[in-house]
């Protein structure tokens, strides 16, 4: 197998995110505690509890829906047609392995956000949603890439959607 995708990095910033949402939400449930435990006469504590435990279900709800689509890694041997692909679970990986027919659709799209991210989609039928492969402006993709989605690559390399 031959590494053809790798989002060095994503793993760790994903993982210390969770940790940051863990934090939050507890402190969130201690300042809950104090309030309840000091009679929470003026009402601030609450909100404060509050403000902390919504914003952790906001941020855990957040990457959820945007970093569990995402590819870690894609490795790929074209000459048996077999691919093992690595997504980012909390703590974990989900791996996708099969031969490389099941990934179809391939699309070159710009994800959009606080910044517009290039991205190839590509579909697998054992995952609900597109695979999504974040593409780096300046970095230059691979030929095993290239070879799997010949049409996306020229895409993201032109700028603009394929059709």
């Amino acid at each position: 197998m031959t590494r053809i995708y790798d989002n060095s990095g994503f793993k760790t910033r994903m993982n210390v995110s969770c940790v940051v949402i863990v934090i939050a939400a507890l402190f969130g449930c201690w300042e809950l505690w104090t309030a309840y435990r000091s009679g929470g006469e003026s009402g601030m504590n609450y909100l404060f509890a509050l403000f902390f435990i919504g914003g952790a279900i906001y941020a855990a709800n957040q990457i959820r829906d945007t970093a569990f689509d995402s590819v870690v890694t894609f490795d790929a041997d074209l000459a048996s047609g077999t691919a093992d692909v690595v997504m980012w679970r909390p703590f974990s990986e989900k791996r996708i392995a099969g031969p490389l027919g099941r990934f179809t659709d391939w699309q070159f799209q710009m994800k959009t956000g606080r910044a517009r991210t290039p991205i190839l989609t590509v579909h697998h039928p054992e995952h609900p949603r597109p695979l999504e492969l974040e593409l780096r402006p300046g970095v230059p993709v691979s030929k095993g890439l290239r070879s799997l989605a010949p049409d996306a690559v020229a895409a993201f390399e032109r700028g603009r959607t394929a059709s």
